[in-house]
């Protein structure tokens, strides 16, 4: 399967629609498709249309990078871990299994 795994974020808080990719890739229509959820979202739950088209649109470079073509997943996992604990993206390639172990713990073993 050609199927790829990218991890997109809006900050509410600073107005911006972040795109992660553990390839390095972007994606605008992915990031376009965000805002106009969000537009729709705002219509239909706060009956106003939330204006974003002056919001950043952002695609860090200086992030870490998969070394291989099936880790996507933990990427994206390992990246909102990171950013909903405020934590700088400390982690590498080396750190997957371990984190992959982790996440499987957490998993079966929460209530």
């Amino acid at each position: 399967a050609n199927i790829h795994w990218a991890l997109a974020v809006l900050d509410l808080t600073e107005k911006k629609l972040i795109y992660y990719d553990s390839l390095g890739q972007t994606s605008e229509t992915v990031l376009e498709n965000l805002a106009k959820w969000l537009t729709d979202e705002s219509l239909s739950q706060h009956k106003h249309e939330q204006e974003i088209s002056s919001w950043k649109r952002c695609f860090p470079v200086n992030i870490p990078l998969q070394n291989n073509s099936s880790d996507c997943g933990m990427f994206l996992c390992m990246y909102a871990e990171h950013i909903v604990s405020g934590r700088d993206f400390q982690f590498s390639s080396r750190d997957v299994a371990y984190s992959r172990k982790r996440l499987a713990l957490d998993i079966c073993f929460s209530s």
